[in-house]
């Protein structure tokens, strides 16, 4: 028992020697000849270094021994330690693939399908709307003019008698009206120089202050407005 922990130490001894030999052969001084000194001499003042060991060339080469093999173990090792850190981001990067992988294979047709169903809501609302049913707070275009003496709440009267008269006297020039047109964009459609024009736009912008201002519209201003426009309202409303 004694023996063989006495091997054991010796072996490590052994192995721990062989490097400080070397070490200490490595760095052991060269004898430097009558060339040497007088090369150091003329080179003295010359910002040459002089750290480097030169051999007489007249003497004989010195032997060439060495006792280092490479260690190819080692660089393999180095290799693969180098390699090591990738592998975590590749595996980080495979997982977030299949992830995506599997979120779209789940839950792709349900998307397209939610796109679709949006897409038929959206027409059958514009079918809707274009048929004359209402959309948010805009009122249905009436017809005849008692329709919109009808209406008890004069603000929401006065809107719909300036898009029902605006709607037809364009319609009457051959422009179709167009739902991304504000009624001043609808207005410019309408020719300077057709009768009542002034009465028009006069009751587009109060129908405007009323809609987007929130203001207020009292009897007589609306009994003013409709009597202004009511040439061009039959014109527009046969």
């Amino acid at each position: 028992m004694f023996l063989r922990i006495g091997l054991a130490i010796a072996l490590c001894l052994s192995c721990f020697a062989a490097p400080a030999g070397a070490q200490q052969a490595a760095v052991e001084p060269l004898e430097i000849g009558e060339s040497g000194e007088a090369y150091l001499k003329s080179i003295r003042y010359r910002r040459i270094g002089t750290d480097v060991a030169y051999y007489d060339p007249t003497r004989p080469a010195p032997p060439l021994e060495t006792t280092e093999t490479p260690r190819q173990r080692s660089q393999n090792r180095d290799a693969a330690s180098a390699e090591l850190p990738r592998m975590p981001a590749i595996i980080l990067t495979a997982g977030i693939l299949l992830l995506i992988t599997y979120l779209f294979m789940t839950f792709g047709g349900g998307i397209s399908v939610s796109l679709g169903r949006a897409a038929e809501n959206t027409t059958s609302g514009r079918r809707r709307r274009g048929s004359g049913g209402r959309h948010g707070d805009q009122p249905v275009l009436p017809d005849s003019l008692e329709a919109v003496l009808r209406i008890r709440d004069r603000r929401e009267a006065l809107v719909a008698l300036a898009q029902a008269v605006l709607a037809r006297t364009v319609g009457a020039q051959g422009v179709l009206m167009q739902r991304s047109w504000t009624a001043r964009d609808a207005l410019r459609r309408v020719p300077r120089n057709l009768e009542h024009r002034e009465a028009l736009q006069s009751l587009v912008l109060a129908g405007e202050r009323v809609q987007f201002g929130g203001r207020d519209v009292s009897e007589e201003e609306f009994d003013a407005h409709v009597a202004r426009i009511r040439p061009l309202f039959r014109r527009a409303l046969p």
